[in-house]
């Protein structure tokens, strides 16, 4: 499978390592994701304007469950400060049986009587929260008693938001679980050549949310009517994103940003974490990449992700509730990410002090 994409992969280093500014950017690697990052930003900003619906579709059934790997495999090597207890391949298997563990609360608690009903999202960030206790935290100093009341209070915080307005809640974890990536893409830079474009990347993304946010490309903004997609199914998809504003414009703004900000982190977590922690300057070949899936993961675990791989495409091509299952797991897999990326914050914090 990984050779045919190499020989493409070679076939267009041929045609293009013919410019010597070209060859430059792609050996140097704080060059080459500042330019693959423009150049998608670009894409997907058109992309979400006039095609949203294409990128909220094909982005989770294309990329959705790859950028679930990547984004498994390195929590651990991304967040700051935290050092894990067990090998890579453990943690994969302890993340994914927390997986089925909130796919069957998300689905399966409503049928339990007795069970109490807390706002959306809830049991995910207690998972999280268990998750960080059993793979990687360690109170053995003060330093670990206040990372871990640091880390605590943050996401205390979040639980607040969510049973004093459950509605706005669901909006801010759809939004802001695409800046989540951001933030660890920040953490894996390992120079400051690196990390620079890493922060730029993130000042550029703040700033077309405030320009969209303020209307400024409310004349691009389309919506095709597509005859599976309502223009009332829009409508709500943008209000439960925007339900603090009684404005369709807004609604519609929200919507955009929430392609474009899906669209953006499969990048981060498919290409630039990763690239970030490899130590050579240039992109692993298809087959590199396939061999350090398996040294990281182990030969059971893999084939267990590939089969998983296939089983969601087919769950998204012949199973009615694929899109309940996705968001599902993308619930828990977001809070992970924002929970470990906070249990870093607050270890680079207190490390400087």
């Amino acid at each position: 499978m990984a050779r045919p994409l190499d020989r493409v992969r070679i076939a267009m280093l041929r045609v293009t390592m013919k410019s010597e500014w070209l060859r430059q950017i792609y050996c140097n690697r704080a060059y080459r994701l500042g330019m693959n990052y423009l150049f998608l930003f670009t894409i997907y900003l058109w992309l979400s304007l006039q095609w949203s619906i294409a990128l909220l579709v094909l982005g989770p059934l294309i990329l959705g469950y790859p950028h679930l790997i990547a984004s498994y495999r390195f929590l651990q090597k991304s967040s700051a400060g935290l050092n894990l207890r067990w090998n890579s391949a453990l943690v994969i298997r302890i993340f994914l049986i927390l997986t089925a563990i909130s796919l069957f609360i998300r689905f399966g608690v409503s049928e339990i009587e007795g069970m109490p009903q807390v706002p959306y999202g809830t049991w995910e960030i207690l998972l999280s929260l268990f998750a960080v206790g059993i793979v990687g935290l360690k109170i053995g100093s003060l330093r670990h008693v206040l990372i871990a009341a640091m880390t605590l209070a943050m996401v205390g915080g979040i639980l607040k938001l969510a049973w004093w307005n459950p509605l706005a809640f669901v909006g801010f974890a759809l939004i802001f679980h695409n800046w989540v990536a951001f933030g660890h893409w920040i953490f894996a830079a390992k120079d400051n050549q690196n990390r620079v474009v890493a922060v730029l990347a993130t000042l550029l993304f703040a700033w077309i949310h405030v320009y969209i946010f303020a209307g400024y490309l409310d004349s691009l903004i389309s919506f095709p009517d597509f005859k599976f997609l309502s223009t009332q199914s829009f409508e709500v998809k943008g209000w439960a994103l925007a339900s603090w504003s009684n404005e369709t414009k807004m609604w519609d703004r929200a919507i955009v940003l929430y392609a474009f900000g899906l669209s953006m982190h499969y990048f981060i977590w498919l290409r630039a974490i990763p690239q970030c922690l490899d130590k050579k300057s240039v992109p692993n070949s298809f087959r590199r990449s396939l061999e350090l899936l398996r040294q990281d993961c182990g030969p059971t675990v893999t084939t267990f992700l590939f089969a998983g791989a296939i089983a969601a495409l087919g769950m998204w091509f012949f199973t009615p509730y694929a899109g309940r299952i996705y968001f599902g797991i993308a619930m828990l897999h977001g809070w992970l990410e924002l929970i470990f990326l906070i249990f870093g914050i607050s270890s680079a914090v207190l490390k400087t002090n």
